[in-house]
């Protein structure tokens, strides 16, 4: 009965570095078409790098209430540089708190207004992404392209700590605590 403390551990260390779980997909329904006259650009695709504007179009539209300044979402996507399309980061589920200012200014920008289910381009200017920096895989003063999917939206505190730790987690983590505390019952 002592592997019981030690396989305790390597199940709560081999949780806590497991990807977070999404929640449940949607319905979708097509978003509108941009713009009546067929002769003008949107300005999404009248986007050109380095320009200062964030721009996105919506691929589908969600249901619920939309995303705004503090809610805890969760979005799956995949960035890629842009104009180039080379990848250079995917997550099937990024949880976030919309306007904290923790993750790059282009997310709290272009998910506001955002419901579940929404499937959205974004493409992010350098200024409103990594900038002259840049970061890992992302050269300086790069813009950036993401094909998104809002996964859930959490509006109460619980809800946002949950979607940010993962139910999954926070079960096995529990289940974990409980056989630690009852094994010494268990005897040698």
């Amino acid at each position: 009965m002592k592997l019981l403390p030690v396989l305790l551990l390597v199940l709560t260390q081999a949780l806590a570095f497991s990807p977070v779980l999404t929640t449940k997909r949607s319905k979708f329904a097509p978003s509108p078409v941009f713009a009546a006259d067929d002769k003008a650009a949107s300005p999404f695709d009248a986007y050109e790098p380095g320009q200062s504007t964030l721009v996105y179009k919506d691929e589908f539209i969600g249901e619920g209430e939309p995303a705004a300044n503090g809610d805890v979402i969760t979005v799956a996507f995949t960035g890629t540089l842009y104009p180039s399309g080379k990848q250079f980061a995917k997550s099937d589920g990024f949880p976030f708190t919309l306007g904290e200012g923790k993750t790059m200014p282009g997310f709290d920008v272009g998910f506001k207004g955002a419901n579940v289910g929404t499937k959205r381009i974004i493409r992010v200017p350098p200024t409103l992404a990594f900038g002259a920096r840049g970061k890992d895989r992302i050269p300086p003063n790069s813009d950036l392209e993401y094909f998104t999917e809002v996964k859930g939206i959490a509006r109460s505190p619980i809800e946002g700590a949950m979607a940010k730790f993962g139910l999954k987690r926070a079960l096995i983590l529990g289940i974990c605590i409980s056989l630690l505390a009852i094994s010494p019952l268990l005897g040698s």
